[in-house]
């Protein structure tokens, strides 16, 4: 799964080059849309991605934090501009 850009995004949270967090050693940019209080990104499945959940229908969701988890929200529609989609 890879971050995609969005129309909706004003803004970019950097990752750039060699940038890592903890043992996670490729932090790549994210493409963001900040308002309302929250952060939303757009994230984009390979064919295999797909397949693998629409057999199995789990999502992971991995958040990178030393001690406290921030509240998330995994869904398949847009919350920015559902008309869109």
């Amino acid at each position: 799964m890879k971050p995609t850009d969005f129309a909706q995004r004003n803004g970019l949270l950097g990752g750039g080059p060699g940038a890592t967090y903890g043992a996670t050693e490729a932090v790549i940019d994210l493409p963001v849309h900040r308002g309302n209080g929250q952060i939303t990104s757009c994230w984009k499945l390979t064919w295999r991605e797909r397949f693998a959940l629409l057999w199995r229908g789990r999502v992971w969701l991995i958040v990178l934090s030393a001690r406290t988890h921030a509240p998330v929200c995994v869904q398949v529609e847009s919350p920015l501009n559902p008309e869109a989609e």
